[in-house]
Parts: structure tokens; sequence; C-alpha cells
């Protein structure tokens, strides 16, 4: 299986789960052990969607009601800047293990190395242990340039090398 086939697989079981958790929670039975439960948020863009800290704080309080075991929140949780110091302190404040996952506009504004600072990410990809599951969480932002990858950085995955010849480059900056 080539690596981007089994990344859509991932993403394809996180969106499922999501959607089965309704933005909240999801159990699994972990064998043997009892339920694992974790919250699972992704997608909430305060920069340019409403409410995005009333959206984090229902979400937060939903996780710490139902008990979760841990959150994670799968990418585009917010650009890294002053202004969105007091939302990133919002997810911090969370009292359990909490987890970010690399989201494709994380990097709107700023390289991924920026952007993991900001938000407290150790690495762009690591793995960690609850109950009886192993985690792993991965990075898939990478553009596919002349034979090599290069990572997302400011936004430069919304136009391409071979369509920036095409075009004059006041629009493309």
């Amino acid at each position: 299986m080539k690596r981007r086939n089994f990344l859509e697989c991932c993403m394809l079981f996180l969106v499922a789960a999501a959607a089965k958790a309704k933005g909240v929670g999801l159990e699994a039975e972990a064998s043997g052990s009892g339920r694992l439960k974790f919250g699972v948020i992704s997608d909430i863009h305060p920069d340019i969607m409403h409410d995005g800290e009333h959206r984090l704080q229902v979400f937060l309080e939903a996780a710490a009601k139902n008990k979760v075991d841990f959150i994670i929140e799968l990418g585009d949780f917010c650009f890294a800047k002053e202004a969105n110091v007091p939302f990133r302190d919002l997810w911090d404040k969370f009292p359990g293990d909490k987890y970010h996952v690399l989201g494709n506009h994380d990097m709107d504004i700023c390289s991924k190395e920026e952007y993991m600072e900001f938000v407290g990410m150790k690495s762009r990809y690591y793995s960690f242990d609850k109950g009886n599951f192993h985690f792993i969480v991965l990075d898939p932002n990478n553009l596919f340039v002349d034979g090599k990858y290069i990572p997302y950085k400011n936004g430069n995955f919304y136009v391409d090398t071979s369509q920036r010849e095409h075009l004059d480059p006041e629009q493309v900056e």
C-alpha cells in the first residue's frame, strides 16, 4: 500500500470516529480492561469561523463532564499568533491528557516549527499508549514538488510551483 493511500485510510478512520463521537467522545472496548473514552475535535478555525472559543469551551466542558481519558484535536486548531494565546490557553487548561495533530491550515501563516512551538508540540509525529491501545499521530502536511517532499509553510500549499509559473507574482504572494 502506498504511503498516501495509507494516510487517506487513517484519516477516513479518524473522520468516522469523530463522526460517531459527534465531536464529544468515543468509547472503545479495551480488551479485558474496560472502556477507553476520548474526545475528538477538529477544524475549529477560530481565525476564519465565528465563535471558535465558544465551540472549544463547549467541547472541553463535555469532555470533562464525560470524564474522557484524553482529548485530541485533529488539526486546523488556530493560527500561531499573539491574539490566539487565550484560545490556546483555554485548551491547555483541560485537566487531562491532550494531544495535537498538525492540520494544513495550522501552517497558513507560519512554519511547522513555529506552530509546534506555539501549541507546545514536541514532534510533528509521535505515538502514545492509553489502556491497551497504541495511538499513532502522523504529519501528512507536505507537498511533492520536483521529485521531493517539502513541508507546508506559510500557506504554500495553495498554489504549487507549476501554477506559479503561469501567474503574475503579485497574484500568488
